[in-house]
């Protein structure tokens, strides 16, 4: 992102960077995090972009695996793993949500999205327990959006895994 941010290029007679023409980012497995973070975070003023990458960085270099594997071994942690139906999977995602994206929601990734202050983001996984595809698209309210509801979303699911869901 960096570097697109650098580069410039003519655009109609006008030099622009070429950060500002990003219209989609799609993601494949752990890309979706800086996706997410430039989706959430992406400053509307060029003169913000310099912190904005220095918090980035800042944020990914800490020692993810050790803050989580910290988190899993303390006392609220045990309990939450023994007592509830929470997983390791949840650990990460709490503290992802809590350190990396600061409680951003889906909602306010399409709002940025809607009004063109960070791109449309694409997130691309896979069902690690059974090697099926999925596709999550974080698409903005523009012309072109399309809504699903949860039979939609159930059906790419069931599409993606191969099998029938409730």
């Amino acid at each position: 992102m960096e570097q697109l941010n650098q580069l410039q290029v003519d655009i109609g007679g006008q030099r622009v960077r070429l950060i500002d023409e990003v219209d989609y980012i799609s993601s494949v497995s752990g890309g979706g995090l800086p996706a997410s973070y430039h989706a959430t975070f992406w400053p509307k003023g060029r003169l913000e972009r310099a912190a904005y990458f220095k918090r980035f960085r800042q944020r990914v270099a800490m020692n993810i695996q050790g803050r989580v594997l910290r988190r899993m071994i303390s006392f609220s942690g045990i309990r939450r793993l023994a007592f509830t139906k929470a997983t390791r999977t949840d650990l990460l995602a709490d503290f992802f949500d809590k350190h990396l994206l600061g409680g951003a929601t889906w909602e306010q990734l399409r709002q940025n999205a809607a009004r063109k202050v960070s791109p449309v983001i694409m997130l691309n996984a896979v069902i690690y327990t059974s090697a099926h595809e999925m596709l999550t698209q974080l698409r903005a309210a523009r012309a072109d959006d399309i809504e699903l509801t949860r039979e939609e979303w159930y059906r790419l699911l069931e599409a993606a895994r191969g099998e029938r869901l409730p």
